[in-house]
């Protein structure tokens, strides 16, 4: 998953906390979960929240990126 900040003519920072549900349909263990620019992954039952984060694209004239990698395991076949 990525985060992205669009420059604009003031420029700016965002701190987003950013939420990533389970996919539902069979059940799954949480594995891990990463992220850049400071985010930190906290799961919960049903899915993962991150926070902690800074984009910046003071300064920029092009997006700036975070990425948030969340591994979670099939338990079974899926319908």
């Amino acid at each position: 998953m990525t985060v992205t900040n669009s420059p604009s003519a003031m420029g700016g920072g965002g701190s987003p906390e950013v939420r990533f549900m389970f996919p539902t349909g069979v059940a799954n263990s949480f594995v891990s979960a990463t992220g850049t620019n400071g985010f930190v992954g906290t799961p919960d039952a049903l899915g993962v929240n991150f926070s902690g984060g800074n984009i910046n694209s003071t300064g920029s004239t092009t997006p700036k990126t975070a990425t948030l990698n969340i591994v979670v395991q099939p338990l079974g076949a899926g319908t």
